[in-house]
Parts: structure tokens; C-alpha cells; sequence
């Protein structure tokens, strides 16, 4: 009888399925471990819930058995899936899982039955002659189903039986701690981390492996292949994390942040992500402030934390990624609450860079007359080695700007430090700026008129006299 009318009429006498797929076909990838997840989850896939599943477990066999629609025994020859119209949140889309289990439970010698409404079938092989050449012949041995009649029954069953004796014990321990790999419905159906002995990934509720240098345990919801070799850990954990609105979660990254401040080369993997989670971000900063204070601030470097402390504040040390990511979402640093004349090394000038200074400003309201120049210090530690100067508009000195003490060794290489400065100043606007580049080029259109002013020598240039620090921040700098 045609599969096609026994299907339309009910099978009503034993036959025999074959199929494509070969008794070797991705041997290297099947171990027991596979053989039992592939086996519930094809039946989770099925209802999509734990709660519908049994496992049932004896020292002979494996039975995994669910109360869903079923299925027609012709899908055991094909590989096409009922779930193919799925949104991609199964494992088995293509109808190979049932197959492949099949295959690698002949090649350890077990037995491997399925059933579902009214019929049962056992995996069996047959071999087959293959020519190769116009001489050589090979023999390979292909997965079959010997399909019978039975009872009718709700939902489908899958057995995995010894065919003498007991089931491999590294197959039975499986089974019995089947809940370890598979996660209850209510954790299943949102991602969710938890401190774990064993950090383990999970996949839309399946165990996929240990992970080696977390810390937590995760239930990711995301698309994976049928051999679950394809999640890229670093980037879905920094995506769980990035997504995450759970508080507690929050609290115990941070708080394991802070524990392993100092913790290279052990610092679990989590801490060594770049995530910045904007949608979330005063989740992550009330974590911070819940748990180290309101007066708390990241730690940047020795000297800022010292002051920083002496100012009240608590200054928290945690790993570089986590406080470039607390950094990138506001949480202030030690280095924003730090008073200017200890963040850039603001000092008095000595004689000789006094008189440099002095030279420069000269300069500058020769072209300029009239112009308000701020108090001007030297900085010994400016914020880059590349900077020369420093206007600052807010802090317990500003207005006032600092020129780096490198520079001031000279005249010339003082004189455009000051100039750019002065012109932060004048101009109210920062660098690569259209206020800024229009000061700059009338400054200069200044300066080339001054140079070609007749009996510009004879004649007296009004040069106010320049601002110079007050008493009140002069007693703010080390003598």
C-alpha cells in the first residue's frame, strides 16, 4: 500500500520507512549528552512548555512523553518539520532531530522507539551498495523506520532503550538530573542570570555548556543552530546585560564589579565586556549610589581618590570596562569632583615664567587693546600630553587659564598657547568651533594690520594692565 493511502485510511499493516541519512552522518557530534537534549527537546518544542513533559526514567530505558497534537509517522522519512513556520525560537526546523537521534542511539547500540497517535517505530538500518567508480563498491548503512500499527494515544512518546541490561550510566545520570538542563517555564520565558557554581549558558530554556570564566549563569533568548555551536557568548551576554531591568541583577554585577576591582588575570569574563546599557541607564546608576552612597565616585587614579576622600566622597575602584561603561552613563569620577588646582597641577608661575607670561600678554593687547585676559597659572599636569592650555570657565579658579609648564621655557613656543586660551576666553567658545575660528582669524587680521601701521614705534599702544590672580586664589596655591 502507498504511503500516501495508508495515511488517508490509517495504517493498517506494518511497513518499513527509509531514509536519506546514513548510520555516520555527523557521528563526531553526537555524545549521550546530545542524545538526551535533542530527545526532550524535541517534545519541548513541540508544547512549548516543561509542564507538558514527562520523563520517566528506569535503569533499561529513557521515556520522554508529551500530551501535544502528535504527528504523522510519513514525517519520519523526511526532513521537513511541522515547526518550520515558527519565529525561529525552536531548535529543530528542519526535521533532522528526531532523525539524528535515531542514528546516534544505533551506533551506541541502544533502541530507539517513537510513537504518536496511532502507530509506533523503531529506528532500524539497512545497508545500502554504493557504486563507486566503474569497479569499487562501498557499503553504508541508512537510518529506517519499522512502522506499526498501535492504539491510539494523545500527544507522541520517545523511548530510548537498552537492548540488553542497563542504559550507559553516563545516559541514566543524564536523566536523572534532567531539570539541571532544562529550565522551568516561569525562567524560560524571560532572560534571567543567577550566581552558579557552575556557570552554565542556556538557550530559550536548554542547556547548551558550562561557561569557562563567568560568573553567572544565563537563559538567553536568541536564535541558535541545531548543534548549538554558534551563540557568540561575549556578545549575547553583553546584550542580556545591556537589556537587563531587573535591579537585583544590577546589584549583583556591581557588587561583584567592586569585589574583583583588583582581580586581573581572574576577572570573571562579565566584567571584562564593554556594555552600556542607555536605555536602562539610571537603573544602573541608583545600583551605584544604592550601594556604595550618594557621595560615591569612581576611582580614576591615586591622587584624585586621596583629595576626593579628603573632600567626603567615597571613591569605589572597580574594573576598567565597568567604569568605562558607569563613566559613559554619568556616574561621576574622582577626577570630576577634584578641585582644578590639584586635577591639572595649578601653580604660581616662577620669575622666569612669570616674565614669559608676561611677554605674551604684552602681545597679545598690543593687538588687541582692551581685551579682558583671565588670571594665568602654569599647569604641571595637564590633562594630555599634547595639551598647552587650558581655559577654565567653571571651578574654585575660573575664570582663569593654565599653560602648561613645558611650554614656557620660551617666548615662541608660549606665545600660541596663550593666544588660544585668551581666545576661549574672549570668544566664550571651545575648540572646532565656528565662534572660535572667527576670534582666531580677526585676531590674526589684527595682528597683520598692526604689523604694517605706520609709525606704529612712535606711536603709544594702550596696554591695560593685566589681570592678575586676587588674594582670595592666590592663598589657593602652594607657595
Amino acid at each position: 500500500m502507498p504511503v500516501t493511502d495508508s495515511l488517508q485510511q490509517g495504517l493498517t499493516t506494518s511497513l518499513r520507512l527509509a531514509t536519506s541519512i546514513s548510520l555516520d552522518y555527523e557521528a563526531e557530534k553526537w555524545s549521550f549528552l546530545r542524545i538526551f537534549l535533542d530527545t526532550v527537546s524535541n517534545h519541548l518544542d513541540a508544547v512549548r512548555s516543561l509542564d507538558r513533559i514527562r520523563i520517566d526514567v528506569t535503569e533499561g530505558a529513557i521515556t520522554v512523553s508529551d500530551d501535544g497534537d502528535g504527528y504523522e509517522y510519513t514525517l519520519l522519512s523526511l526532513l521537513y518539520s511541522t515547526k518550520n513556520g515558527d519565529t525561529g525560537d525552536t531548535i529543530g526546523r528542519f526535521g533532522e532531530g528526531i532523525k539524528l537521534v535515531a542514528t546516534a542511539c544505533l551506533r551506541h547500540g541502544l533502541e530507539f522507539v517513537v510513537r504518536s497517535r496511532d502507530w509506533t517505530a523503531c529506528a532500524s538500518s539497512e545497508p545500502v551498495r554504493i557504486r563507486i567508480g566503474p569497479t569499487n563498491e562501498r557499503v553504508v548503512h541508512r537510518l529506517v523506520w519499522d512502522v506499526s500499527p498501535a492504539d491510539p494515544t494523545p500527544g507522541s512518546t520517545s523511548i530510548i532503550r537498552a537492548t540488553s541490561g542497563q542504559l550507559p550510566h553516563q545516559l541514566l545520570d543524564l536523566a536523572k538530573r534532567w531539570r539541571e538542563l532544562f529550565l522551568p517555564d516561569d525562567v524560560r520565558s524571560r532572560p534571567h542570570a543567577w550566581a552558579d557554581p557552575t556557570p552554565r549558558l542556556f538557550v530559550n530554556g536548554v542547556y547548551v555548556r558550562d561557561l569557562k570564566g563567568y560568573h553567572f549563569s544565563y537563559n538567553l533568548l536568541c536564535p541558535i543552530n541545531r548543534d548549538r555551536d554558534t551563540v557568540d557568548v561575549a556578545q549575547v551576554v553583553a546584550d542580556f546585560w545591556q537589556s537587563c531591568e531587573n535591579p537585583e541583577l544590577i546589584d549583583a554585577f556591581l557588587s561583584l564589579a567592586a569585589v574583583h576591582a583588583d582581580g586581573y588575570p581572574t576577572l570573571p569574563q562579565e566584567l571584562r565586556l564593554p556594555i552600556f546599557p542607555y536605555d536602562h541607564k539610571v537603573l544602573w546608576a541608583d545600583s551605584f549610589y544604592r550601594l556604595f552612597g550618594k557621595n560615591a565616585v569612581l576611582y580614576t587614579k591615586d591622587a584624585y581618590a586621596y583629595v576626593a576622600e579628603a573632600h567626603g566622597y567615597a571613591v569605589v575602584k572597580l574594573p576598567d570596562a565597568v567604569a568605562g561603561s558607569l563613566s559613559g552613563l554619568g556616574v561621576s569620577s574622582d577626577c570630576d569632583v577634584v578641585p582644578d588646582i590639584t586635577k591639572y597641577g595649578f601653580r604660581r608661575p616662577s620669575p622666569t615664567e612669570e616674565e614669559v607670561i608676561e611677554q605674551a600678554v604684552r602681545i597679545v593687547t598690543r593687538i588687541r587693546p582692551g581685551i579682558s585676559v583671565p588670571p594665568i597659572f602654569v599647569m604641571d599636569s595637564p590633562p594630555s600630553e599634547n595639551m598647552e592650555g587650558l581655559f577654565l570657565r567653571k571651578g574654585s579658579l575660573a575664570p582663569a587659564i593654565g599653560i602648561a609648564a613645558g611650554v614656557l621655557g620660551s617666548l615662541e613656543s608660549a606665545l600660541p598657547a596663550v593666544i588660544e586660551e585668551v581666545g576661549h576666553a574672549a570668544s566664550g567658545c571651545g575648540d572646532i568651533t565656528r565662534g572660535f575660528e572667527e576670534w582666531l582669524v580677526r585676531f590674526a587680521a589684527d595682528a597683520a594690520l598692526a604689523s604694517v601701521r605706520p609709525n606704529r614705534s612712535a606711536r603709544p599702544v594702550h596696554t591695560p594692565e593685566r589681570r592678575s590672580p586676587g588674594p582670595s586664589q592666590v592663598a589657593l596655591l602652594p607657595e
